[in-house]
């Protein structure tokens, strides 16, 4: 399976939590927005830094109740 990594959990950023890459936005804010309604676009607008591609990818496997992948890094 290849497809792009969109989470990550790093010690050094956020406590651990997982958060988008490349950004401190936890995936808990997004997956949150996503549940109460909001539209990729409208949660894009509050959070410019999350590409859409990543948050529509994260809509989708939520839609369809697949698994989120994350790289896990240890200090």
């Amino acid at each position: 399976m290849n497809e792009e990594i969109v989470i990550i959990s790093d010690p050094e950023i956020c406590h651990g939590k997982p958060v988008i890459k490349g950004t401190r936005v936890p995936v808990k804010v997004i997956v949150d927005m996503l549940k109460r309604g909001y539209s990729p676009e409208e949660i894009h607008e509050e959070y410019p830094s999350v590409p859409i591609r990543a948050i529509r990818m994260i809509n989708e496997r939520i839609r369809k109740k697949e698994r989120l992948l994350a790289e896990i890094k240890v200090s």
